[in-house]
């Protein structure tokens, strides 16, 4: 379980990232299902959880909360990304079906930098853990550029569906649910998601 922890109010953020997965790296789970497997990654200089490269594959991250403080209320967010998938990683997933992250009050929520095959299912992205009150990430809730392909974002199952909405600030060009960009970037699949709503599709 890894935490940030706060003396006098303050964060103790790290440097660079709070988990990197790189240079090959596969099947490691950061999280798990329920309560006793969330991870509290925030206030990272960086992203939260940065998977880098092409060899770095079927790695899960899973029912931890990303950029939320441990109330799920309010903001100790990563200052680029919650998640950053990039260099080619490939058949990652980032939550899935009773194991999604609430991922929140980061710069991006999710981004997707040239990654191939990644899954985000099941997740809450820019609101807070009661599904309902904005905790918005900055400038979107999910980013693919730079030719990410072949990934997923929902399902038809609602138990795949993401829940995206009250991204974006008023100082931010962006401000986007799921944004996809450059001429590399195709046959992504989006499907099932609320996009705009609460989790009751409100």
């Amino acid at each position: 379980e890894t935490t940030v922890v706060i003396e006098g109010g303050a964060p103790r953020a790290n440097s660079y990232f709070g988990v990197e997965i790189r240079a090959g790296a596969h099947d490691n789970l950061i999280g798990g299902a329920g309560p006793a497997a969330r991870n509290l990654i925030g206030s990272n200089d960086h992203s939260g959880v940065f998977i880098q490269g092409a060899n770095t594959t079927h790695n899960t991250v899973a029912g931890s909360w990303i950029g939320a403080d441990a109330s799920g209320q309010a903001p100790l967010g990563n200052q680029v990304a919650g998640v950053m998938i990039s260099g080619g990683a490939h058949d990652n997933q980032i939550g899935g079906a009773g194991q999604g992250n609430l991922i929140a009050a980061n710069d991006v929520g999710i981004y997707l930098d040239g990654a191939v095959g990644t899954l985000i299912a099941g997740n809450t992205i820019g609101l807070a853990a009661d599904g309902r009150a904005p905790l918005g990430n900055g400038s979107g809730g999910i980013f693919a550029v730079n030719g990410s392909r072949a990934n997923q974002i929902g399902g038809a199952d609602a138990g795949l569906r993401n829940v995206i909405g009250s991204n974006g600030a008023a100082n931010s060009a962006f401000g986007q649910g799921i944004y996809l960009s450059d001429p590399g970037t195709s046959d992504n699949l989006v499907l099932g998601n609320y996009i705009g709503t609460d989790t009751s599709g409100i």
